[in-house]
């Protein structure tokens, strides 16, 4: 069977978009991990695909992989890039579409996709107070975060602390890492170690929301926040209360084509 796709880049962190609305499909474990292979296959952190919503008063629904075959609750990127899709398909520029697990609410907007982070729990549930001299937090924002303040972040053996920590037994299910460093009031720079990938990625959306929340409970900050990732800058919004979490940033569309399973 041939299938249509598309590969798209949200500031580094790349994925492979099938429409199965376009062709009924159903890929297993090792088609997935095949797709992601980077020299065997199209290559990509994972693969989006893009169905019907269970609930017809949403415009789609999404399901997202790792490049290791796992389901991935939740991606800010993917999801970032599926409103891309949606709105360059649709010419609309409003959305709401289902996770497996929630409900979002995206915006596509002076080339920006734009994404409401409903999803955001288990603030502080495990100390990791002995993990950073500086400062961090573990919270979910869809998926689970360790976020930890650090210095000389570009220099940083992010690999190996980051495996670390990733598989602390303390982490039922293990977590995501994040590490940033703060440039000035309303800036950091940021890292990212991810689970299902098992490395760096250039960007995690829903890290860089974790880490914007862990700077306000850190140091009070609200507003705008612009990170600097390895794949470019992106933005995180939030209020004081923490009831208005946005992600921004570019989408691109690197090239399309159809894929042979």
């Amino acid at each position: 069977m041939n299938i249509d796709f598309i590969k798209y880049s949200g500031n580094g962190n790349d994925f492979v978009l099938i429409d199965k609305r376009q062709a009924d499909i159903s890929l297993s474990l090792e088609n997935i991990i095949k797709i992601c292979d980077r020299r065997f296959g199209i290559g990509g952190d994972g693969v989006i695909l893009v169905d019907r919503p269970k609930n017809q008063e949403n415009n789609f629904s999404i399901r997202i992989y790792n490049c290791d075959g796992s389901e991935a609750l939740m991606c800010g990127n993917a999801a970032r890039i599926a409103i891309a899709y949606e709105a360059q398909r649709t010419s609309e520029s409003d959305f709401l579409f289902e996770t497996k697990n929630s409900i979002y609410k995206g915006l596509f907007e002076n080339g920006e996709s734009i994404i409401k982070m409903s999803e955001l729990f288990d603030i502080d549930k495990y100390d990791i107070s002995d993990l950073g001299v500086l400062g961090g937090l573990y919270l979910n924002t869809g998926v689970p975060h360790t976020v930890i303040e650090t210095k000389n972040l570009e220099s940083f053996d992010l690999m190996t602390e980051g495996e670390k920590i990733r598989n602390d037994k303390r982490f039922e299910g293990g977590t995501n890492v994040c590490f940033f460093e703060v440039v000035k009031k309303g800036e950091i720079n940021f890292r990212v170690y991810e689970r299902g990938i098992e490395g760096e990625t250039f960007c995690c959306g829903t890290g860089v929301m974790a880490t914007a929340v862990t700077c306000k409970e850190l140091f009070n900050w609200s507003g705008e926040i612009l990170v600097h990732c390895l794949g470019g800058e992106v933005k995180a919004q939030i209020d004081s209360n923490l009831k208005n979490l946005f992600y921004k940033g570019a989408v691109i569309k690197c090239f399309e084509g159809k894929l042979k399973v």
